[in-house]
């Protein structure tokens, strides 16, 4: 993070600063609604500068708003400089037509799903997609009555965004972990919703949905003979899909549901292949998708830890992986479906090259795919 900023450092590092104070100045009216949404974002710069954007590889990660992966994907939102700002304001990504725009965070590795922007004469927080073609809000209107509500004008939204997620990390809704788990500098703050989230999706306006559950849970929870499924999805606006985790383990004594070596019938299991079933809500389709392990992965779980084993099929599995720590956890990406996802994976007791009983199936309760998020980040 770099220092704080006066309201003169902003006005002189930032030209959207120093010309939209400037025509207030000029109006005889610094509270005139031209550049009201600037001040809400200079009180966040009096505490710091915003970060310092790319220099190696582990900064990819480090960005304020944390991000996720899919893949070999990487998105990891940090807060821009001013000066960073200014360099995107006036680069050939940024059109004239959005003169009336300031961009405030993007992902630090520059493969850009999208740049956050602050509206200036209003204070909207949006999301633009690369091509600046899509425009998502990235927090609900204002509830306040009187005229600024009426008009959808909500001066200080980019402090109510970043509140939201601070209350999310400090809560526990969302985590501090490694993107990818064999690499430490990986860490970062990750945007799948975690178990302590206990929203849910209403569905119950849209009429048949399969007869499907109207309430889906954001995070789902499934434990089948020991093995807890944890699993949730982050809805991608600027690319309109989900980027999704599931999260499985070998439960411990010290955990709740716990079931001793002798009652599940083994002391370590490996995954050999998994069945989706993707529902639309709106269409009342059903998508169903099979295949053997997870991109890739056939992790042999172990209490306390698994075992990161890869192949090219659950028959062609390479050397044994390396021995891992806590929970293992794998990402992948879904279409824009408003509904849900769940399913099952099937485990065998042993392992795959020596099996110790029947394959069993391990529940992944339907979680939430909601594609009009009330925040994003």
């Amino acid at each position: 993070l770099m220092h704080g900023l006066s309201h003169d450092e902003c006005c002189t590092i930032n030209s959207k600063f120093r010309r939209t104070f400037k025509e207030n100045n000029e109006d005889g009216d610094n509270n005139n609604d031209k550049g009201r949404g600037l001040w809400a974002l200079q009180a966040i710069y009096a505490f710091h500068g915003g970060q310092q954007s790319y220099t190696d590889e582990s900064s990819i990660f480090r960005g304020l708003f944390g991000g996720y992966s899919a893949y070999n994907n990487i998105v990891c939102t940090g807060l821009l400089n001013l000066r960073d700002s200014e360099r995107m304001s006036s680069g050939d990504q940024f059109r004239p037509d959005r003169d009336d725009y300031i961009p405030i965070a993007c992902s630090f590795n520059h493969r850009h799903v999208g740049f956050f922007e602050l509206h200036i004469p209003t204070g909207h927080v949006m999301l633009h997609n690369s091509e600046r073609i899509l425009a998502v809000p990235s927090l609900p209107p204002s509830e306040d009555e009187g005229e600024e509500e009426k008009n959808n004008v909500r001066h200080d939204a980019v402090l109510v965004w970043l509140e939201e997620f601070a209350s999310r990390l400090s809560n526990g809704l969302v985590s501090v972990e490694r993107m990818f788990p064999t690499e430490d500098i990986t860490e970062s703050v990750v945007l799948y919703p975690t178990i302590h989230d206990k929203r849910m999706l209403d569905l119950s306006s849209i009429s048949g949905n399969n007869g499907q559950p109207q309430q889906i849970p954001v995070v789902s929870r499934a434990v089948t003979r020991g093995v807890e499924v944890v699993a949730s999805s982050v809805y991608v606006a600027g690319s309109r899909m989900y980027v999704y985790s599931i999260r499985v383990r070998l439960l411990t004594p010290q955990d709740e549901d716990y079931v001793t070596p002798e009652q599940r019938g083994f002391h370590t299991c490996q995954l050999r292949s998994r069945h989706w079933t993707i529902v639309d809500a709106d269409t009342n389709s059903i998508d169903e998708v099979r295949g053997d392990g997870v991109i890739g992965l056939y992790p042999l779980l172990r209490e306390g830890g698994y075992r990161y084993d890869a192949g090219n099929a659950a028959e062609d599995l390479g050397p044994s992986g390396p021995d891992m720590e806590g929970t293992f956890g794998y990402q992948s990406c879904s279409g824009p479906v408003r509904g849900s996802f769940g399913g099952w994976l099937q485990f065998v007791p042993g392992s795959l090259n020596n099996p110790k009983g029947d394959e069993f199936n391990v529940r992944v309760a339907p979680f939430a795919l909601n594609n009009e998020p009330d925040f994003i980040f």
